[in-house]
């Protein structure tokens, strides 16, 4: 075990509260509570804290239970509406914003972790693992929304690295929606990082998937029943984590959110060039395979 391992291993239980965390030397970042797997990159050792430091903060904040399949499910089945969307589909959401929430709240304990995030976005975006594409598809650019525009917003973390791909995703998404669809969209995204708990940061994704079906029954008010039953992961958007492991931004790209909460929504195969969707099903966000900020 090199010494960069060890000391990963004793700043991750102290980071992340819980004694004996094991760090796992891999090309994608994320978490099940009680492993991390991330990336070391000896060169870059303030990008390497930052992977670890976003998933250590997921075992520090992150509730696994409240992102259990069985507990994402009976979130759904309250609302009536949303019968249309999968577990898969809220733990995508889901994903975004508790990273969001995590990385904040992480930082405001520890300062100097808000340089150690943004350096390790500005690894993801550098090496182009993590990046806005430019559509016309709503969906598509609502997830890239979620994924992209707390990170660099003055009103979010405003990470210095993540400020143009937060404009981007933003002027994007104005195009395509009304100002009234768009603020409703920014409210939720910006009350991400002020979330309590986990379990708040479910109920602001359960509100996203609202805003999907009311966009789907305005396209469609002849057939909302039927058509807003489209899975929004059909289109190209295919952001789904499976929710079966609890995520942050480390990698992903905003198209392609892992499965883990423990993720860094950059996280994951992204960070070594892996497509983001290889990632482990693991939990953990960046920012920002979020197995992400």
């Amino acid at each position: 075990m090199t010494n960069l391992l060890r000391s990963l291993q004793t700043v991750a239980s102290a980071y992340g509260e819980k004694y004996g965390v094991n760090v796992i030397p891999s090309n994608h970042a994320a978490t099940d509570g009680n492993n991390i797997h991330t990336v070391i990159d000896e060169e870059n050792p303030e990008a390497t804290w930052g992977f670890l430091t976003h998933e250590a903060a997921h075992i520090r904040y992150t509730s696994f239970d409240t992102t259990k399949p069985e507990h994402l499910a009976f979130e759904l089945q309250k609302h009536d509406e949303l019968k249309c969307f999968s577990v898969r589909d809220l733990f995508s959401v889901l994903n975004a914003l508790e990273d969001n929430r995590i990385e904040y709240k992480f930082y405001q304990e520890y300062c100097g972790a808000f340089n150690t995030f943004n350096s390790m976005n500005e690894k993801l975006i550098n090496e182009k693992l993590w990046s806005h594409e430019q559509t016309t598809d709503v969906v598509k650019s609502i997830f890239s929304f979620l994924m992209l525009y707390c990170a660099g917003s003055a009103k979010g973390m405003n990470y210095p690295s993540c400020r143009e791909l937060s404009q981007q995703s933003s002027d994007n998404l104005k195009s395509l929606v009304s100002t009234a669809t768009y603020n409703q969209l920014e409210d939720i995204v910006i009350a991400s990082i002020s979330c309590a708990g986990t379990n708040e940061a479910v109920e602001l994704s359960i509100e996203v998937l609202k805003v999907l079906v009311n966009l789907k029954d305005q396209e469609d008010p002849q057939d909302s029943d039927s058509q807003s039953g489209d899975n929004p992961q059909d289109s190209d958007s295919q952001s789904g984590d499976n929710s079966q492991d609890s995520d942050s931004q480390s990698g992903d790209n905003p198209q392609d959110s892992d499965s883990q909460l423990g993720d860094n929504p950059q996280d994951s195969d992204s960070q070594s060039g892996d497509n983001s969707q290889d990632s482990d099903s693991q939990s953990g966000d960046n920012p920002q395979d979020s197995d992400s900020q």
